[in-house]
């Protein structure tokens, strides 16, 4: 087949060098090692909102309290949707990515954050999986002399 024409600048210059490599983005994954510190406080601050924001009740009571008294909790700041107001038994806040990462994650993006996020649950449940796959296993018995 013929190779087709590189797409057209959007100064609507001429594009040179048509075979030279594109810059590619970095991986976030690895972004995010390089900001982290080395001690771990921020992956560890990440780790405990992720929990708590995973467990409904604990974000129940932090969602009822931040409504009842206007003040956040430290650990998970979360911010209210507007669209799906919470009630007395559903909380639909999101976490406040800038708000957690303002004063201990150092400038760390809240893209990053949540990408961050997604890979932990993605690990957690791998790590479940695996887990039930191995109990699921026959046993092997040891081999006989």
């Amino acid at each position: 087949p013929p190779r087709r024409p590189a797409p057209p600048l959007r100064s609507g210059g001429i594009r040179r060098h048509t075979f030279a490599p594109r810059a590619r983005r970095g991986d976030p994954r690895v972004d995010l090692n390089f900001a982290l510190d080395l001690d771990g406080f921020q992956e560890r601050t990440l780790k405990l909102a992720y929990t708590l924001y995973e467990s409904s009740r604990k974000r129940l009571e932090i969602c009822a309290r931040r409504r009842a008294t206007g003040v956040g909790h430290k650990n998970l700041p979360l911010r209210p949707v507007k669209a799906r107001p919470c009630g007395p038994t559903a909380c639909n806040c999101t976490i406040d990515y800038r708000h957690l990462t303002a004063p201990n994650m150092m400038g760390i993006d809240a893209s990053i954050a949540v990408r961050w996020m997604k890979n932990h649950r993605a690990k957690l449940k791998r790590a479940r999986q695996a887990r039930e796959r191995q109990a699921l296993a026959p046993p092997v018995a040891p081999p006989a002399r």
